[in-house]
């Protein structure tokens, strides 16, 4: 499924395309546009499902997409995203089949929610009404409306709810009680081990799926992945099994987990509910299932798990280690370590993972450190010698005595000889120098230098005044005057050769900084018009 946005304002896309999870709504491709004309092109050719277009644009608005659209009978959702709030602008749009319509400035969340409805009423239009003719539009559309109860989508209104239930053949009702099975793994060791990060989380979802629900895909599970920790929300009717048994199955789903994906999960399983109040307790399993991250393997029921004594699992004074690490007192942090250890030693488990949940709980410390001071945690994750000693931290006592000194040390140096910010924007400014050309983003840029995303853009903005897509069009512009002076090549070719997808966008780039189009500033140099 694509999803095509046309806006004159670059800026609005990019935002859209940064922070809109498209890929969890089932939503493979996202294109651009920049004016109206460029739109109608690429409805064309890449037929998208569902549209989000700005109504004031110049040569062509948004109100003329839509009916080209209509008079060309293209089936596609579409939704305006527009400043104007007009009601004749909204009679016009529902005249024509506009069934969204987000004003500016808009709420991400009530953005997001607007795709969603779009995607499923997509999914419901491609499947001619019978969803359960295609596995696949199936298991996605009950997935993403899974989703969306969860996080609270259709809140109160039961009614609508229902509606929607009815609507897509769900098989339950809105009385239908359910169990939420909450789900947290650490990554960290199957990614070191080889895995791919999109393979891992399928393989989590389905094998969740099948062991908790009892269905093949990953309909009933929705997996929500983070820099460090997977996690899952199973769906299970409360009615397939008792609470021993499912607790039961849970057990098994972990040991599953270890031997198969790398993978040491804990699970949580929340009262019985009924599915249109499962909102209301979402939150407070989330909030429940990060604080026993770090107990791995284990299951709880969550009534029990309020009572489970977790701080007495907890082996470290976190906010003690963490001002040791802060402060580079080596000789107290590995004294706090030993004693961990030591209690350890005199604990009896049969299940082995008290080792682990150390393991887990000091890695959980270092990675909050080096977030918490905008260093990403990928510069532990590139370090081969790191990587071994973290995979042998949980043979024995001595081997994590080992692993915690040469983490203490390693990070402890990267905070003593990390950057200030002049020379994070300096390391930025080479790479993307280097790779400016390349379809790179803040992601790429902050991943070779070992930062955060976010902390890279406020760094940048801070010290230079624009955004890394603004500076990145900069230079790419600029080699662009330089090619249309020095070269006879096309403005195709140029736009190609800078690193745009196409020549309208390039265009549009070049106008917004120049002041003039591509074709006008070359001529304009010929006669010296234009100051270089």
């Amino acid at each position: 499924m694509k999803l095509l946005l046309c806006d004159d304002d670059i800026s609005t896309i990019d935002v859209i395309q940064s922070q809109l999870k498209y890929k969890e709504m089932g939503i493979s491709r996202m294109l651009r546009a920049y004016n109206g004309e460029a739109a109608k092109e690429i409805i064309i050719r890449e037929k998208p499902e569902i549209i989000l277009c700005d109504i004031g644009m110049p040569k062509c608005d948004g109100i003329e997409v839509l009916k080209f659209i209509h008079a060309n009978g293209i089936n596609t959702e579409f939704a305006f995203l527009t400043c104007y709030e007009s009601f004749e602008y909204a009679k016009t749009a529902m005249r024509y089949g506009a069934v969204n319509y987000v004003t500016k400035p808009f709420d991400m969340d009530e953005l997001a929610s607007a795709i969603r409805e779009m995607a499923n009423a997509a999914r419901e239009r491609m499947s001619g009404g019978d969803r359960k003719t295609d596995p696949v539009l199936y298991n996605n559309l009950i997935n993403n409306m899974l989703r969306q109860i969860r996080d609270g989508h259709y809140g109160k209104n039961r009614d609508r709810l229902d509606r929607v239930l009815r609507k897509n053949q769900f098989g339950y009702s809105v009385d239908s009680v359910f169990r939420l099975i909450y789900i947290t793994a650490d990554t960290t060791i199957a990614i070191n081990g080889g895995w791919e990060q999109e393979l891992l989380t399928e393989g989590f979802q389905r094998l969740a799926e099948e062991m908790l629900a009892e269905n093949i895909g990953t309909a009933y599970t929705i997996a929500d992945v983070g820099e460090r920790f997977t996690n899952l929300t199973c769906f299970v009717p409360a009615e397939k099994y008792t609470e021993n048994v499912l607790l039961s199955r849970c057990r098994k789903f972990t040991e599953l987990c270890q031997t198969t994906l790398s993978l040491n999960p804990v699970c949580l399983v929340s009262d019985e509910v009924e599915l249109h109040d499962s909102y209301k307790i979402a939150p407070i399993l989330n909030k429940r299932i990060t604080r026993l991250r770090y107990q791995a393997g284990r299951t709880f029921l969550f009534q029990k798990s309020e009572n489970a004594a977790i701080d007495s699992y907890r082996f470290l004074d976190h906010d003690q280690v963490l001002r040791y690490i802060r402060q580079g007192l080596k000789t107290d942090f590995v004294d706090c370590i030993a004693k961990a250890l030591n209690k350890i030693a005199n604990i009896r488990d049969d299940n082995g993972n008290v080792l682990i949940r150390l393991h887990q709980e000091l890695l959980q410390i270092f990675y909050g450190y080096l977030n918490d001071n905008g260093i990403s945690t990928q510069v532990l994750l590139d370090q081969e010698f790191i990587s071994e000693l973290d995979t042998l931290a949980e043979w024995s006592l001595s081997d994590f005595m080992q692993y915690a000194r040469e983490m203490f040390d390693y990070v402890v140096s990267i905070m003593r000889n990390s950057d200030d910010s002049e020379d994070v924007i300096r390391n930025a400014k080479q790479y993307i120098a280097e790779h400016f050309r390349e379809d790179i983003d803040r992601n790429d840029v902050a991943s070779v230098i070992y930062i955060t995303p976010n902390y890279l853009s406020k760094k940048f903005r801070d010290e230079t005044g624009m955004n890394l897509r603004e500076y990145i069009n900069h230079l790419r512009i600029e080699e662009a005057k330089r090619l249309l002076i020095s070269t006879n090549m096309t403005i195709s070719e140029i736009s190609s050769e800078i690193g745009y997808d196409n020549s309208s966008y390039f265009s549009t780039v070049f106008r917004k900084i120049c002041g003039v189009s591509p074709v006008q500033w070359r001529e304009a140099t010929k006669t010296e018009d234009v100051v270089h």
